[in-house]
């Protein structure tokens, strides 16, 4: 499904890059939004009604440390379950965008 998604963006003029690696410990995200300077990521929660990795006990620990870790070094972390990419996909174009809006803002204030 995060073959929508693709598409989405890339219709949308939103240049990504899947599986990235942001740390030694070699997590990865699902995605991420280019330029990598921005610190975007996206991530899809899998198996969240059919008891999978993201919802069991040693699973969801090990995401709350990578997300954690992710924010320590200034990652924006975007997550999404199945749902979303089922019913409503455009809500993950408008939340990116939503994102790098803020940092537009954020520089034509300090120009």
């Amino acid at each position: 499904m995060k073959t929508t998604i693709d598409l989405i963006l890339k219709a949308n003029g939103i240049d990504f890059e899947k599986e990235y690696q942001f740390c030694d410990r070699k997590w990865r995200f699902d995605f991420v939004v280019l330029p990598i300077t921005d610190k975007i990521a996206v991530e899809f929660e899998g198996g969240i009604w059919s008891g999978g990795r993201h919802v069991r006990g040693i699973g969801y620990a090990g995401d709350l440390k990578k997300y954690n870790f992710a924010c320590v070094l200034g990652w924006r972390v975007l997550r999404y379950t199945q749902d979303v990419l089922d019913k409503t996909p455009m809500q993950v174009y408008s939340d990116i965008r939503k994102l790098q809006g803020d940092r537009n803002e954020k520089i034509k204030l300090d120009r």
